[in-house]
């Protein structure tokens, strides 16, 4: 994988390219880039041959002389991106993966090998795609609810059910269950709410 593809999530994510004149010189030098913004800093190297991979904590420590520098929330929020961009499955390597990504000391560290270990940063998922997995995983909740019967092809559930009457049993119980405001909400009027479903479900038996 490519350090380009990563930088590009970052700034997707509005995260800015940090330059530090003072010490251009050896970030340059040791190919570590920085991006940050109020609540983060990120340090980022692509690895392109195995060797150089294994001499990682040398970058760890050019990064160690920047956490005095960092406000105390900052300290708590410092990243280094591993970006491997070279073919190996040794098993060497994958134990010193597994190792350094449970390691963190300094700052805690997430190596990228493939598209997909972008994944594993929650932080890189934008507010349009959280909205969409919650959409996402409701739907299937709710149509996994609906087709319980499809299971039972031998023996439906009950031959009998209103179709519409279940569907519209099930949308509003599960709306009710996933209701975000629902610790806010007035006792009164979600007590009303949760009887006015109870009961949309007791009329119909099922």
């Amino acid at each position: 994988m490519k350090i380009e593809k990563v930088i590009k999530v970052l700034l997707d994510e509005n995260y800015e390219n940090i330059i530090l004149s003072d010490k251009h010189g050896e970030l340059y030098e040791n190919n570590l880039h920085i991006f940050g913004d109020k609540a983060r800093v990120i340090f980022i190297k692509e690895f392109r041959t195995e060797s150089s991979f294994y001499k990682w904590t040398n970058d760890q420590a050019i990064i160690a002389s920047y956490y005095n520098s960092l406000t105390a929330r900052l300290k708590k929020n410092l990243y280094f991106f591993m970006v491997v961009n070279f073919n190996s499955n040794n098993e060497k390597l994958l134990l010193e993966i597994n190792k350094i990504e449970k390691d963190s000391y300094v700052c805690k560290k997430y190596i990228f090998r493939n598209i997909d270990d972008l994944t594993k940063i929650p932080f890189f998922m934008s507010t349009d795609q959280k909205q969409q997995v919650g959409f996402d995983y409701i739907r299937t909740f709710k149509d996994t609810i609906s087709n319980l019967d499809r299971l039972h092809n031998d023996e439906p559930l009950n031959e009998q059910i209103d179709r519409q009457q279940y569907q519209e049993f099930i949308d509003k119980l599960v709306d009710l269950y996933f209701k975000k405001d629902i610790e806010n909400s007035n006792e009164e009027e979600l007590e009303l709410e949760i009887k006015h479903v109870l009961e949309i479900g007791e009329s119909n038996d099922y």
